[in-house]
């Protein structure tokens, strides 16, 4: 069973970007249309074929740029929850290899997962979002200047870049996590001092999705000593061994 800590974050704390649900289906697509960012990034989880998979795909003016899927596993280990939790932490995971950025909007189907976000309690799969806030403080640390939008997108409308997550998270559920390495034009990229995606890419796919948290940040005592779910222990496995080794 998940153990639950009762308040993992003090009630003053702040996310530290803009969330975003609306109401209804027309809403969202006249936010879609109108969205000017610079990154758009669609996060996906799936259950498909027996399986559980969770991706992210990469935008830049509206030009796909990167895509990446990961298995968590078996459905009868995983849920799809699970998976949409792990979509938010690929994402981070391609926007932090992505130069020159000035605004980023995520995307994401599941409105649970957005809810919990911003709540400092306890909620389910509240081990995996652990890892999605020390990545997103990291990123929001070295990139102060760039606003960071999360959007509520409701699944299956015909938006095909939003149809691209579901079609990777599917792939990955298969059993078709992305490789060592990303598929993408290098001649598309300006040059970049940030490791490239490629690296990030290795260090991922060897030790998981926790694994983009850089190893700078390590969890606290506490967070080591909470009882993790024997069916995804895996996926924390790097951050109850030694940080270095990522």
């Amino acid at each position: 069973m998940e153990k639950k800590s009762v308040v993992r974050y003090p009630a003053s704390w702040d996310l530290g970007v803009d969330v975003r649900l609306w109401e209804t289906e027309v809403e969202v697509t006249d936010h879609f249309l109108s969205d000017d960012s610079h990154i758009q990034v669609y996060t996906d989880g799936s259950g498909y074929q027996n399986g559980v998979g969770a991706s992210a795909v990469l935008f830049r003016n509206r030009k796909e740029m990167e895509a990446i899927r990961y298995r968590l596993g078996m459905d009868t280990e995983h849920e799809v929850y699970e998976g949409e939790c792990i979509g938010l932490i690929l994402a981070l995971h391609l926007l932090t290899a992505e130069p020159d950025t000035r605004s980023v909007s995520i995307w994401v189907e599941n409105t649970a997962a957005l809810q919990v976000i911003t709540n400092p309690k306890p909620g389910p799969a509240h081990y995996i979002l652990d890892w999605f806030h020390h990545a997103l403080e990291t990123y929001k640390r070295q990139n102060p200047d760039v606003p960071v939008f999360l959007s509520w997108i409701p699944s299956h409308t015909g938006i095909l870049d939003n149809e691209r997550a579901d079609e990777e998270a599917k792939r990955a559920a298969a059993g078709d996590s992305s490789p060592s390495y990303t598929n993408h034009s290098q001649s598309a990229r300006r040059p970049s001092s940030k490791p490239s995606a490629r690296s990030y890419s290795h260090i991922m796919m060897k030790h998981g999705p926790s694994c983009i948290v850089t190893s700078s940040l390590r969890p606290s005592t506490q967070w080591r000593q909470q009882k993790q779910p024997e069916t995804t222990r895996s996926l924390s496995k790097v951050y109850t061994e030694s940080t270095p080794a990522c």
